[in-house]
């Protein structure tokens, strides 16, 4: 039988037995039987209105964070009606990743997810805030919230339960390591000469021609003053001002899409992808990162073509926070769509796990039209003979939820 059903069967036994108190002359029970009604009365008024004007809201310190960073989290409960809420308790949902360093944990029915806990009680009118700290623990994109609520009424005779509206955003940053520490030169981490002499030169800025030598490009032939000399000429370009370097991470761990995905080295291929910009851009370069990965809230993959723009650094640092495996397409297919967005001389740096005949190809043919090309192998594989330049940077410790992961060990 219903609830609601047994509420109705007492109140009819309960209007009987009073009808039968008044015809009796029974004072005492006729005063018990009013009370009752009061309070079921009052019960009922609870029920109706007791979520109503009830709000939830959380306050971060920052929504930014690098892996062991805390920050505080400030939570309001407010009570917008005249009518007091003598016990709430609150579930506030939240990823296991998140340690809560301060406040009560408790467990959630959904996976990879825990509850902040907390209960207290509000007049009419009143807003109350609890101050908490949470602890990233690694990289990533975390969503707080829904929170679920529980509030009783005066005389605990029942309960409302409710899950109230809204969400927060936490983006922890990948972990970044200097240069040094990969085992790179930090003065030509992406293979440019000694001194920081750019190998790039612009074919819109023409300085003049010199006598031809077998090492020239034969496109580069200039052929009036050819005919003037009556010697081969070839054209001579300023230095490019700016170098760019688009970074493409593979987040495929794997050859194949069965295999799964190693969260291991992807964490480690993300800090590296996230250190070589950093590193980059403290350069002075024009930086842009790709990424054929998933983005929550997009329907593409990490697209940033290198730009001049002061919120580049931070756009990017967000894209490798968000991003996760497996990818959307093939690393040789994005390196194919984003062909268009690359300048002339922009040099592509590829961080992948494995290289492949496909890949091989496609990294060639863009070596081939005039960009210079790095790979960064995350993986013993062997790559016999090849014209690209191949780079294996020294392996770092990754921070994951539980405990310290050491890649060297593959």
């Amino acid at each position: 039988m219903s609830s609601a059903a047994t509420r109705e069967m007492i109140f009819f036994f309960l209007f009987a037995l009073g009808l039968l108190a008044v015809f009796t002359r029974q004072g005492l029970l006729l005063t018990l039987i009013v009370i009752i009604f009061f309070a079921e009365g009052l019960s009922l008024l609870w029920r109706k209105y007791a979520l109503v004007g009830l709000t939830y809201e959380r306050r971060l310190e920052k929504d930014r964070l690098f892996p062991g960073d805390e920050v505080d989290l400030w939570v309001t409960v407010t009570n917008r009606k005249p009518l007091p809420l003598p016990w709430l308790v609150y579930a506030d949902e939240i990823h296991r990743d998140l340690w809560i360093t301060r406040g009560r944990a408790g467990a959630h029915y959904k996976p990879q997810r825990q509850s902040l806990l907390g209960g207290l009680s509000l007049r009419w009118y009143e807003r109350v805030t609890r101050r908490y700290r949470l602890k990233a623990q690694r990289r990533g994109y975390f969503v707080l919230g829904p929170v679920a609520v529980q509030v009783e009424d005066f005389f605990g005779l029942s309960a409302m339960n409710a899950e109230l509206p809204g969400t927060d955003v936490l983006l922890v940053y990948p972990r970044l390591y200097s240069l040094e520490e990969l085992g790179l030169q930090p003065q030509a981490p992406f293979g440019e000469r000694r001194g920081g002499e750019r190998i790039f030169e612009d074919p819109s800025l023409m300085m003049g021609t010199r006598e031809y030598t077998p090492d020239d490009p034969f496109n580069r032939v200039d052929w009036k003053a050819t005919a003037r000399s009556l010697q081969l000429q070839v054209r001579v370009f300023e230095p490019s001002v700016t170098t760019a370097v688009a970074l493409f991470l593979n987040v495929n761990t794997f050859r194949y899409a069965w295999e799964g995905v190693d969260e291991e080295r992807l964490e480690w291929a993300i800090s590296l992808t996230a250190s070589l910009a950093q590193a980059a851009h403290s350069l002075g370069y024009l930086v842009g990162v790709y990424a054929n990965g998933p983005v929550p809230g997009r329907s593409t993959s990490l697209r940033l073509p290198p730009r001049q723009n002061p919120e580049q650094m931070a756009l990017i640092m967000e894209g490798l926070a968000m991003v996760s495996g497996p990818g959307f397409v093939p690393i040789e297919g994005l390196l194919d769509q984003s062909r268009a967005e690359l300048g002339w001389g922009t040099v592509v740096v590829v961080i992948t796990p494995y290289l492949g005949p496909t890949l091989r190809s496609a990294l060639l043919e863009l070596k081939a039209a005039g960009h210079p090309v790095r790979v960064f192998l995350l993986s013993d594989e062997e790559t016999g003979e090849t014209e690209l330049e191949i780079v294996r940077p020294r392996r770092r410790l990754v921070a994951a939820p539980d405990k310290l992961i050491n890649i060297d060990k593959r």
